[in-house]
């Protein structure tokens, strides 16, 4: 039936050759080593063993095999045009060698090459502006050969599979280099930031908005050349007494005395810095963006009476204003300031995915361990009590079953997904919905059993429901702190952790109750 329901593919495929000679190549042996080698070296070397090698090696295998992946999508968007399949491969060659060279040249282009890859995949993108990797572009002579000589005859609807698998991984791919904004210089009234690998961006209204530039003028460039020695000090000229300083400690402090004594005038809210160190390691698997806020260097404008400060943050944008005007934390093109608050849902339970995961075996475990025990106290006093001989193994076996269910994959997600962080966000939440789904199966059919064999002689109600229930809402009202505390609404992590060891107890006096109830259900006399 599978195979049925793929002729259509395949019918498609020989229809259109371009598009059939794109995926056979992706399915070839050649391009299924690079790809598998783009995916080890990106999600392991890299940050393992990182080096020169490594990112030489992003490139080699990226090339290879992007040509063919461009030319699935060429040969899509032209499949109503006539033209051969081989002006496809030229065109995909072209594209591919002509666009990795401009990367790698123009900040321009790597600029917005960086920004779209930053849209698609949602994370933070860094490509580095490096001339020497153009050497990478003659994997696209044997790319071409490749292209040409492939063999259209051979079965090609998995090479959709492979297609997509090949697509994941060149979005997936990162640099090694990192990068942050660093200097600052002024130029006939315009103020200009560059970064460490070298891109320049101006603001011409005192920092509030940036603009790539390129090239930069070449005085701005013999500025950038100046030493920055921390801590910097820098005065206004029309009041040498009030002064600004940075240490590289995520501080700007000003001084009214001549830099006798100084005070912080801007910092990160010490109650929310946890919660940026949190979101910026946590959000997303593998993201180039680090916490770095620096201030590295820094310019006045204006004058004493309307001073406007411009601190460079690192990979944090800039920090633009003053104690009287404001502060204000503002982005330089990639460069982003992290919030201090977030109410997207996938930024909440990324950043705290350690809570909830503790969570979640916490509340599984504790319904789990409750519904078990309870199924066996009710068949122990049942049987002491009224001297029924209750079917032990028709009963607990539901039960059984389910927790044989859970313990097979949670040893099959922690083989094979969960060790990749990215995937365990995505799967986290699914995995435990099917938990949940499993156990309450499996308890709720095993209590069904139980209380048909007692029949008459004892009706538990709803005791049973609320065992299980207590258990599976402590995730739910437990986890709540951490969300209110990624909101802002709650200010401190600590607080957030006590709020939620609280709530915790009342599960607890609940499960206990319900052992009580059970055993005064069963109580000699009772009917």
């Amino acid at each position: 039936m599978f195979q049925a329901s793929l002729i259509p593919i395949q019918k498609y495929l020989d229809k259109n050759h371009s598009l059939a000679r794109a995926l056979n190549c992706l399915a070839h042996p050649t391009s299924l080593m690079c790809i598998i080698a783009l995916i080890v070296n990106d999600m392991v070397v890299k940050y393992l063993w990182p080096s020169w090698f490594s990112g030489k090696l992003s490139d080699f295998a990226g090339l290879y095999f992007f040509p063919f992946l461009l030319g699935v999508l060429i040969s899509l968007i032209l499949r109503h045009r006539d033209i051969n399949s081989e002006r496809v491969g030229q065109i995909s060659i072209s594209i591919t060698g002509i666009w990795f060279a401009l990367i790698k040249l123009s900040p321009t282009v790597n600029q917005v090459t960086s920004s779209l890859a930053e849209a698609v995949t949602r994370s933070p993108s860094v490509i580095a502006l490096d001339p020497s990797d153009i050497v990478a572009t003659i994997v696209l002579i044997p790319s071409w050969f490749l292209w040409k000589s492939i063999n259209l005859s051979q079965s090609r609807w998995k090479s959709v599979l492979i297609f997509i698998v090949a697509s994941i991984a060149t979005m997936g791919t990162t640099s090694i280099q990192y990068d942050k904004l660093t200097k600052l210089t002024t130029h006939e009234g315009n103020i200009y930031i560059s970064t460490e690998l070298g891109q320049v961006s101006v603001s011409k209204d005192s920092g509030r908005t940036w603009q790539t530039v390129d090239p930069a003028p070449q005085m701005v460039f013999d500025e950038f050349e100046r030493e920055r020695v921390f801590p910097l000090v820098i005065c206004f000229e029309d009041n040498p007494k009030y002064c600004y300083r940075i240490r590289g400690n995520e501080t700007i402090e000003r001084s009214l005395d001549e830099g006798s004594t100084y005070q912080v005038v801007w910092e990160p809210p010490p109650d929310r810095r946890y919660f940026m160190d949190r979101y910026t390691s946590s959000v997303f698997a593998f993201s180039s963006k680090g916490l770095d806020i620096g201030p590295y260097d820094m310019k006045l404008l204006g004058s004493s009476l309307e001073p406007i400060i411009v601190a460079a943050a690192g990979d944090e944008g800039v920090i633009v204003g003053s104690e009287r005007s404001g502060w204000e934390r503002i982005s330089v093109g990639r460069f982003e300031p992290t919030p201090y608050y977030y109410f997207d849902p996938i930024s909440i339970f990324s950043t705290t995915s350690q809570e909830a995961m503790i969570l979640m075996i916490i509340g599984l475990s504790f319904a789990s361990i409750l519904s078990w025990t309870n199924l066996k106290l009710v068949i122990r006093l049942a049987d002491r009590r009224n001297g029924l001989a209750l079917p032990i193994s028709q009963i607990m076996n539901p039960a059984r079953y389910s927790l044989i269910a859970i313990l097979s994959i949670t040893f099959l997600t922690g083989l094979f997904i969960l060790p990749l962080y990215f995937f365990g966000l995505i799967f986290g939440p699914f995995i435990f919905s099917v938990y949940v789904a499993i156990l309450l199966i499996g308890f709720v059919t095993s209590w069904r059993n139980l209380s048909r064999s007692l029949g008459e002689r004892g009706k538990l109600g709803k005791i049973p429901a609320l065992g299980i229930v207590s258990g599976f809402l402590i995730f739910p009202v437990a986890y709540l702190p951490f969300t209110f505390w990624v909101a802002g609404i709650i200010p401190w992590y600590q607080l957030a952790v006590i709020i939620s060891i609280v709530i915790f107890f009342p599960a607890l006096y609940i499960g206990f109750w319900v052992r009580k109830e059970i055993r005064v259900i069963f109580q000699p006399g009772t009917t």
